[in-house]
């Protein structure tokens, strides 16, 4: 790239592929971590009552004979940590191989011919429309 003076188009693709990436990465993980945490806190399995979980699935005998899984609060918050890690980096992965379709609508350009029906250029038909739909001819 450097030898057909390309740096410019090399530096702005690579940043944009990791800045939508790291944004997907970042909004997905926080989404997942926060929700994981309000279940975690909010469910009675997890804060070793149980009585919920017994009574939904175990006769009164069973949960008499069996004890109750604790679980730690640091076990349980690294769980809920590499859980939303991972699945947000295939999130990521997704958004990372969208590049081009981000860099056909933001840089989109026209053709200088208008749309005899809807008056719209047709650059826009060719940029900024199949963005929006966000699905890709197989």
């Amino acid at each position: 790239m450097r030898q057909l003076n390309y740096t410019g188009i090399f530096w702005t693709l690579l940043s944009v592929k990791w800045a939508m990436s790291c944004a997907a990465f970042v909004f997905a993980f926080l989404y997942l971590w926060i929700n994981l945490r309000q279940v975690a806190r909010n469910s009675s399995v997890f804060r070793g009552d149980g009585r919920a979980w017994r009574a939904a699935f175990r006769s009164r005998a069973d949960a008499d004979a069996q004890s109750n899984v604790n679980f730690s609060a640091g076990l349980l918050q690294l769980v809920f940590v590499l859980v939303s890690a991972g699945i947000a980096l295939f999130i990521a992965a997704g958004f990372f191989a969208e590049w081009d379709t981000y860099l056909r609508f933001r840089y989109g350009g026209s053709f200088g011919v208008s749309d005899p029906l809807f008056r719209v250029d047709v650059g826009f038909y060719v940029f900024h429309l199949p963005s929006m739909f966000c699905c890709k001819a197989a």
